[in-house]
This record gives C-alpha cells, sequence and structure tokens, in this order.
C-alpha cells in the first residue's frame, strides 16, 4: 500500500511538472484522461514552437528526477524508495513511444530536421520498435526468472495503450 501511495505522490509531481512548464510557457491547458496505469494530459501545442513543446515534454520527468534528489537530500535513506519509484517513473516516461513524453520529444526534435509526414512516420516505427525490445525482454524474464507474470501484463497493457493511440491494428 506504500508503494502505491508513493507512485500516486511522484506521478502527481511529473504531471504538475508539465503544467507548471506550460503555465510558464503559456501554453495552453487541453484536456486530462485517466488509465489504468496512469494520466494523459494534454495541451494545445499549435501555437508553439517545437523547442517549447520539447520542454513541456520534458518538464515531467525532470521534475521527478528533481524530486528525487531533493527528498534524498532532505530525508536521506527514508526516501530512497520515493526517489526510485519517481527516477524509474521519469525513466519510463522518456521511452520514445508515441503517447509517452519521450515520444512528444522524439517527434519534436525529429520535426526540426524531417517533413511532418516523415516525422510521424519514423515515431511511429520507433515507437513499435521499442515496444516489441520491451515486450521481448520481458517475456525473456518471465521465461528465464519465472518472477510472475506483472511485467509481462504491464508490457501487453502499453502495447494495448499504444494501439489506442495510434489506431494500430
Amino acid at each position: 500500500m506504500r508503494e502505491i501511495l508513493l507512485l500516486m505522490t511522484a506521478a502527481v509531481l511529473h504531471e504538475l511538472g508539465h503544467l507548471l512548464c506550460a503555465g510558464i510557457l503559456r501554453i495552453p491547458f487541453a484536456g486530462l484522461s485517466f488509465r489504468p496505469c496512469g494520466a494523459v494530459m494534454t495541451f494545445d501545442f499549435s501555437r508553439t514552437s517545437y523547442g517549447r513543446e520539447l520542454c513541456v515534454h520534458l518538464a515531467g520527468a525532470g521534475t521527478g528526477i528533481l524530486t528525487a534528489w531533493a527528498a534524498l537530500r532532505l530525508f536521506g535513506d527514508a526516501a530512497v524508495r520515493f526517489a526510485g519509484i519517481s527516477v524509474s517513473l521519469a525513466v519510463l516516461n522518456l521511452l520514445p513511444v508515441e503517447g509517452f513524453d519521450g515520444g512528444g520529444a522524439l517527434f519534436c526534435l525529429l520535426a526540426c530536421v524531417l517533413p511532418p509526414d516523415s516525422t510521424g512516420c519514423v515515431c511511429r516505427v520507433v515507437s513499435r520498435c521499442i515496444l516489441l525490445l520491451l515486450w521481448t525482454a520481458v517475456l525473456w524474464l518471465e521465461l528465464r526468472m519465472q518472477s510472475g507474470t506483472v511485467f509481462l501484463l504491464y508490457i501487453l497493457y502499453l502495447l494495448i495503450f499504444y494501439a489506442e493511440i495510434v489506431n494500430f491494428q
């Protein structure tokens, strides 16, 4: 139960990082939707540069890493679990998968050098490859260590979440 509370705290701080950055950059908040394993915030990036959009995508992970560091400095060993959860959440969100912060960041970076249709195509290919590699690694771990199916189920959830985002059929 404690880990769930720590995860929820880390997730809220992560999302607040996005909100704070978007507010500072005057990028309108467009909505919030909840999924079984997290929340998805949307912003109106239609009138902003890719650089400013990139800042908003990276702000959640940055906030997670910063709060992990601050918690360790302030509370020492008592905050190790929270710091680990917060950094893990940041790293997971930085995966270059569409729908994640890393996918949005990849799109912004590629959009600076590629035409729009190519950018979307490259992002979809990278997303599918990363998810396939992740799913394969987790399946290998499950078969090798026989540790249960929690990770495998989570990766399957990511695949379904991804399919929903890009209408993958």
